[in-house]
């Protein structure tokens, strides 16, 4: 699970240029772009996220550390998911909930 979790975010952290403005056009199409190249898994992200958030606190700091560093890239294309473009907003200033427990029956 972590080899995938690491292969994921890998893409996404080369796959796209870093940029400072979230709202640069190039920046939102790279990101739409790659989310859409995710193809199947592309619905899991969000889930995938939680995933990580839920299992990075119930282990040590070093290893929640390596979780967390990879869900953050995963949160670049969350905007995205759906195929919708949110225009420009970043996933930090939108009203999407990823710190929700996760509750597993």
């Amino acid at each position: 699970a972590e080899l995938a979790l690491m292969v994921l975010s890998s893409f996404i952290w080369h796959e796209i240029p870093w940029s400072q403005d979230s709202n640069d056009a190039k920046y939102r199409a790279a990101c739409a772009d790659k989310c859409n190249a995710l193809g199947r898994t592309r619905p899991l992200l969000p889930s995938i996220v939680d995933l990580v958030l839920y299992c990075a606190s119930k282990t040590t700091r070093r290893q929640a550390s390596s979780l967390l560093g990879s869900a953050s890239a995963l949160r670049v294309v969350l905007a995205y998911v759906d195929g919708d473009d949110v225009g420009g907003e970043s996933v930090a200033d939108s009203s999407m909930h990823l710190d929700a427990p996760m509750v597993i029956d």
